[in-house]
């Protein structure tokens, strides 16, 4: 063992030494345990069953068309797009700039059926979203005239003059006794 005496003072100018490995149990043990760990996830995740759809989803927008034409290249596009998908793929030059270009895909690929699954995905919830916001301002509004209707029919009920047409209220103080009662101890 490397002891130091140090004066009394010079405590602080000590510059410590790097710690040396001494290996024991302890560390055997926690390599064991960490291998054990890593081997049981290893074996787990090889046993999952993946979704094919969730692996293989992409995104590719649709590409607009650039650039008048005329009859014949928009009939030639159509006609095209029966049996393509037309999509964009982002491009990658030198880490810095990316620049799209637009590629068409065959709709029988598997990039074609799954942009056009997800389109029609996407197409039934717009769809469906439309429909209960229909339903929920059809709702809306039949509440309201109900809650209309219901008001016309109490002030038709009560009358124009009101309900409490005899009533008249006293004028002045109340009188305390005849409302509470006479309460003075009687001697």
């Amino acid at each position: 063992e490397n002891v130091v005496e140090v004066d009394e003072g010079d405590e602080d100018m000590m510059v410590p030494s790097i710690p040396v490995f001494e290996p024991c149990p302890e560390d055997d043990d926690f390599l064991a345990a960490l291998d054990k760990m890593v081997n049981e996830n290893i074996s787990e995740s090889k046993g999952l069953v993946r979704d094919k759809n969730s692996l293989s989803s992409m995104t590719a927008p649709v590409s607009s068309g650039r650039g008048k034409k005329n009859w014949e290249q928009l009939q030639e596009e159509q006609e095209d797009q029966e049996d393509n998908v037309q999509v964009v793929v982002m491009l990658r030059k030198g880490g810095k700039a990316t620049t799209a270009k637009g590629i068409s895909v065959s709709a029988d690929s598997m990039l074609g059926e799954q942009f056009l699954a997800r389109e029609e995905r996407e197409q039934r919830e717009k769809t469906r979203v439309k429909q209960l916001t229909l339903e929920i301002s059809e709702r809306q509004e039949e509440e309201e005239l109900t809650e209309a209707l219901q008001q016309l029919q109490r002030v038709s009920m009560v009358g124009p003059g009101g309900a409490r047409r005899g009533f008249r209220p006293n004028k002045g103080a109340p009188d305390a006794d005849l409302i509470f009662g006479n309460k003075k101890p009687q001697k």
